[in-house]
């Protein structure tokens, strides 16, 4: 049922005398009983003519970079609707933009512009759909399908590759045989195209419920070895998106019918995690590593190649445009999962040792990042059992491994901040209260002594006893 608040402003238009429907993903995702994330309107009013409806009405238009290309952000209750005017693209240069817009008179004509049939879908305000592209017909058979000849549509927009990628993670739809012929023809285009921008897509990617049909897709058709624009200092360079070290195997221009068994793997090893961004790219790098750089070693890794595969992220990531925190903890999720291919059969004995290693290594800061992080790697550990069946050379199951691990975890604190004592008692220290609590932290996390109030406070006392 569409949402009360996108109707008043179609009736707000329509009674002002304009043309107005919902678009897009929208409709889309009505008729395939989702909740939309968010609304599109078209309409033949201009911009200016918008803005005037909607303050007559006293909602609140947004400020907008797209007002330049027709674009405008009406706010009705909360809710941001994006209204746009009729309009066609132009594309002088193939890439990723439109350089400029050309307002058109019919919902016919806007139509045309948009990338898949399925999502040039519109509704008015009594819910009747309009459909000039068969969209409805693509829907029931789940099927994506380019608006035109595919290879233009993608030469002109070279991210409408990663956005089919996404809907078939998303929606869990099939793409249409021509398109996908057509995607290796136009990765070149991304070379135009900011590695910023491909981050953006691919993280939506890396978010859906189907992940492992999307990245199959990108690695059936190359979109694993593409290369893109990175800016440092002023200057333009191309840079791969993942590391030339591992192309994945299928390479641009080079059309593979089926994903192989190795590569299935690591993308059942994916979808088997929670659709958490960095535990996702966590468990892809890893596999990619096992399947790539180490694909003639068994269960147990030597230290040297754990550390090389650490490195490999860390290259990696180096010129990602993504926050310190998130490079970090990806890093470290990779870095410790290759290190209990390294324990092998002495995993179980060498967890909680390991536990309070890095407790110590004040790698973390506070401990929810702690825990957080543990659980992440837990999911990691438990999802390589996924791998075992297509890869019996690759990785065994661990489905004990993460036993008891987050448990652990949570009993040992990362700082003297998450000690459990009696602040009066510690203030008796004066001065010396850093010294004695670091000293009774070192206990706990060595495993010693207890985090509780008592057995805290009873150790405080013992260390003033001996100053």
């Amino acid at each position: 049922m569409m949402d009360s608040r996108v109707r008043c402003w179609l009736s707000a238009l329509t009674d002002a005398g304009y043309e107005a429907y919902l678009i897009g993903g929208a409709v889309r995702d009505f008729l395939l009983a989702r909740v939309p994330g968010d609304y599109d309107v078209v309409t033949n009013a201009r911009p200016e003519q918008i803005k005037q409806i909607a303050v007559a009405h006293g909602w609140i238009c947004m400020s907008s970079r797209g007002e330049r290309f027709g674009v405008v952000v009406i706010r009705v209750d909360a809710l941001e609707i994006e209204t746009t005017t009729y309009r066609k693209e132009v594309y002088d240069r193939e890439g990723y933009r439109p350089t400029r817009i050309t307002y058109v008179s019919s919902l016919q004509e806007d139509v045309r512009r948009r990338d898949f049939t399925v999502n040039a879908l519109a509704m008015d305000e009594y819910g009747h759909i309009i459909d000039y592209v068969q969209g409805q017909d693509d829907l029931i058979a789940r099927r994506l399908v380019t608006i035109g000849k595919p290879e233009q549509r993608l030469r002109e927009d070279a991210t409408r590759i990663l956005r089919a990628c996404r809907f078939v993670g998303q929606l869990d739809f099939k793409v249409d045989a021509v398109l996908e012929a057509a995607i290796p023809t136009a990765l070149s285009q991304f070379r135009t195209i900011s590695l910023a921008v491909v981050l953006r897509e691919w993280e939506h990617i890396m978010r859906t419920a189907h992940v492992d049909k999307a990245l199959a897709l990108a690695w059936r058709t190359g979109v694993f070895s593409l290369m893109c624009r990175q800016r440092n200092k002023g200057i333009d360079r191309t840079v791969p998106f993942f590391s030339d070290e591992i192309g994945m195997v299928a390479k641009p221009g080079v059309f593979v019918a089926a994903v192989p068994p190795i590569e299935q793997a690591v993308l059942s090893l994916v979808v088997s995690v929670p659709p958490c961004g960095v535990v996702r790219y966590a468990a892809l790098f890893y596999g990619l590593l096992r399947c790539y750089v180490f694909p003639s070693v068994g269960e147990k890794l030597t230290l040297p190649q754990v550390e090389r595969g650490a490195a490999w992220v860390e290259k990696l990531l180096m010129y990602w445009q993504t926050s310190v925190s998130w490079k970090r903890r990806v890093w470290w999720l990779v870095f410790n999962h290759l290190r209990f291919s390294y324990f092998g059969k002495q995993l179980g004995k060498a967890l909680d040792p390991w536990l309070r290693r890095e407790a110590r290594s004040a790698f973390f800061r506070t401990q929810q990042d702690w825990i957080e992080a543990v659980q992440q790697l837990c999911w990691l550990v438990m999802a390589d059992s996924i791998m075992k069946d297509a890869v019996q050379t690759v990785l065994v199951p661990r489905e004990n491994a993460g036993t008891g691990m987050l448990a652990t975890a949570k009993k040992i604190p990362v700082s003297t901040r998450y000690l459990l004592y009696s602040k009066e008692l510690v203030s008796i220290c004066g001065q010396k209260s850093g010294a004695c609590l670091q000293a009774v932290l070192k206990q706990v996390q060595n495993g010693t002594l207890e985090n509780s109030r008592e057995r805290v406070d009873q150790a405080i006392v013992q260390w003033l006893q001996r100053q």
